[in-house]
């Protein structure tokens, strides 16, 4: 008789997470392989056992996505953790933090915060802007696309 653990079906099933951290991890044919185990990630020897992954993140808080705290380190225990999608996607290495007034945060997340559309930060960079002003500065209102 096959055995079931029920845990492929839920909408964040920790079967299809485990599924894919393996594929990324081992797959040189995943397409994701060369960000994972291309780049040296792996997944700890207890966790090659879905019984054991299971056993250590069963507690997978509704809406919440598995995370690597260190985007360079392995998938272990110590190193993962239970995120919003929107955290997940901050913990990238093609996310760009920029710090103003002591305070870090995500490009992104400060352009929204200043009301600067992304487009005229990615514009004003181009046009040779300083980080800080190119997030902060609010656009000109007689030029709503404010092309600098």
């Amino acid at each position: 008789m096959k055995r079931t653990h029920g845990m492929s079906q839920t909408k964040f099933g920790l079967y299809r997470v485990w599924g894919n951290i393996v594929q990324r991890c081992t797959n040189p044919n995943n397409t994701a392989y060369a960000n994972y185990g291309g780049r040296g990630i792996t997944m700890c020897e207890r966790w090659r056992t879905f019984d054991n992954f299971l056993a250590d993140l069963i507690a997978q808080p509704e809406g919440m996505t598995l995370d690597r705290i260190d985007n360079n380190g392995n998938y272990e225990p110590k190193n993962v953790r239970w995120v919003t999608i929107a955290e997940n996607n901050r913990n990238t290495r093609r996310c760009v933090m920029i710090e103003i007034n002591g305070v870090e945060k995500p490009i992104n997340v400060w352009c929204r915060e200043f009301g600067v559309p992304y487009s005229t930060f990615k514009q004003r960079r181009r046009n040779g802007w300083d980080l800080g002003r190119a997030v902060s500065q609010k656009p000109d209102a007689k030029h709503k696309t404010n092309k600098c």
